[in-house]
């Protein structure tokens, strides 16, 4: 059994990978981070790739949408996706697998804190293949670690299956070599959800400015000014009408 089998054998979600915050009002929170980027059409069909735990796909029922459908390797994960999403359907199995078999099929793939598990050749492959499963002006809608933060090491290397970080000009460049374009990055912040929330946001937003300075007098740019330990990352795949 290899390094990364054997891992996954026992693989549980670790802390480092969700706030409280998220943990504690995972829909208030998806929503806020998600706002503008969920499919308007409620019936076009949206996959969950490495659904895990289901609660985004559950979070994502209660939102409208009625044709999810969630794939994990896991047997475990399965089973708690289908109790946290009863109507979505739930596959067991390799992503990849799904993903050939559903050609432009997808108006929205979900891929999130997936990514950085793979090697860069697996990584490369199996965008193309989301590529390919989604409609012309589907999205794929991401959630990777930041290489920008400067708590990065902290998610890079708090799970030991993680092989990569992301930039977001690097993953720029990924995405569009697989053929998706119009990338959008966002912060997984904190969200001002109570008092405490307003002030944390109220810090964040100076700190932010602090890091932008930093970064402008160190290397003459702000850069893309994403700066929390995970970002979202939203490409479209080509061919759709420009509204």
């Amino acid at each position: 059994m290899s390094f990364r089998d054997e891992l996954y054998a026992s693989y549980t979600l670790h802390a480092g990978h969700a706030s409280s915050e998220v943990s504690g009002n995972f829909d208030r929170v998806r929503a806020h981070y998600l706002r503008g980027w969920l499919p308007s059409d409620l019936d076009t069909p949206v996959l969950d790739l490495g659904c895990g735990n289901g609660m985004l796909l559950g979070f994502l029922g209660r939102a409208g949408l009625r044709s999810l459908v969630g794939v994990d390797r896991s047997p475990a994960q399965v089973e708690r996706s289908r109790r946290a999403a009863p109507g979505a359907e739930i596959v067991l199995g390799d992503g990849r697998e799904l993903l050939r078999g559903r050609a432009g099929h997808f108006g929205a793939i979900f891929c999130m804190d997936v990514l950085e598990h793979l090697t860069r050749d697996e990584l490369l492959e199996s965008l193309h293949l989301i590529a390919a499963a989604l409609r012309p002006g589907g999205a794929l809608i991401a959630q990777v670690p930041n290489a920008d933060s400067p708590f990065c090491g902290a998610i890079r290397y708090g799970d030991l299956t993680h092989e990569l970080a992301f930039t977001a000009d690097a993953l720029d460049h990924l995405l569009a070599v697989a053929g998706l374009e119009r990338s959008e990055f966002r912060e997984c912040g904190p969200v001002a959800k109570n008092a405490k929330g307003i002030v944390r946001v109220g810090l964040w937003k100076f700190l932010r400015g602090a890091l932008r300075a930093w970064n402008a007098i160190e290397t003459g740019s702000a850069g893309r000014g994403v700066y929390t330990r995970v970002m979202l990352a939203r490409a479209e795949r080509g061919g759709a009408p420009r509204g």
